[in-house]
């Protein structure tokens, strides 16, 4: 494990930190850190990132890939309050991904159906740009309106329905 939190660590994210064999990395370095994820991180195997509360930029879209099914059961990433730009329609995902919070970012796009199908994926999307109808499924159940609002055009359950 490897905690940065509490401290006051400025500026890039190193890329010498995404050469670890394997991390649990709870940066936590709130309001600090600039810049994009380092391309070395989409090898880092992971059971649990926060990089929430800073100014992150770019597309962390390859945390939460396809390169995770490799890595440990539960896959747990929280990059809330940034300022990541990128087509969430886009991304893919890993089946072992649990939780996923990008809530205050600026994503755009669509929520694919692929989310759909994650057993007991917590994810929270809020106060971003989507649009198009949340996909239905078991894992919508457990989420609330909260985990979706403040976006530009979603709707479905647990939002209102789509006209």
């Amino acid at each position: 494990a490897l905690f940065l939190d509490r401290n006051r660590l400025a500026g890039a994210i190193p890329e010498a930190l995404g050469r670890l064999r394997q991390a649990n990395l709870n940066i936590g370095v709130h309001k600090n850190l600039t810049g994009a994820i380092p391309q070395s991180f989409k090898r880092l195997k992971f059971y649990e990132m926060d990089l929430s509360r800073n100014r992150l930029t770019g597309d962390p879209s390859p945390l939460f890939g396809t390169a995770m099914r490799v890595s440990y059961l539960v896959i747990s990433i929280d990059l809330s309050w940034n300022l990541f730009e990128f087509d969430l329609s886009k991304a893919e995902f890993a089946a072992n991904l649990a939780t996923l919070d990008m809530n205050h970012n600026r994503l755009y796009g669509t929520i694919l159906p692929q989310l759909a199908k994650l057993a007991g994926l917590h994810l929270n999307v809020s106060y971003n740009r989507l649009c198009g109808k949340i996909p239905q499924g078991r894992w919508v159940s457990g989420l609330t309106m909260y985990e979706f609002f403040h976006n530009r055009c979603l709707c479905g359950k647990p939002l209102g329905a789509c006209k």
